[in-house]
């Protein structure tokens, strides 16, 4: 996950792009290039069609459940949110 370090100093682990108007599935489809959990989950989601596009963090949440994702991804989506969120 992101470390404490990075977190003080903003999203260092890979690009940022999307903006605040985004909704955070789209968002977060945009962070696959990141090399860090969040990335690793932008590019899972990238590869799955029923992905919600158009969905806040907790329809993400929702949707991993359904899929029955490991805990690690999970916890991506929290930190991915509150990155999302300064924006």
């Amino acid at each position: 996950m992101i470390g404490d370090e990075d977190r003080a100093a903003g999203p260092v682990a890979g690009p940022v792009a999307g903006g605040a108007g985004d909704p955070f599935g789209t968002w977060l489809l945009t962070q696959a290039a990141r090399k860090d959990w969040i990335g690793d989950l932008a590019r899972a989601a990238k590869a799955d069609r029923a992905f919600p596009r158009d969905g806040d963090p907790d329809a993400v949440r929702s949707h991993l459940g359904e899929k029955q994702a490991e805990s690690d991804m999970i916890e991506a989506i929290d930190d991915a949110e509150s990155i999302w969120l300064r924006l």
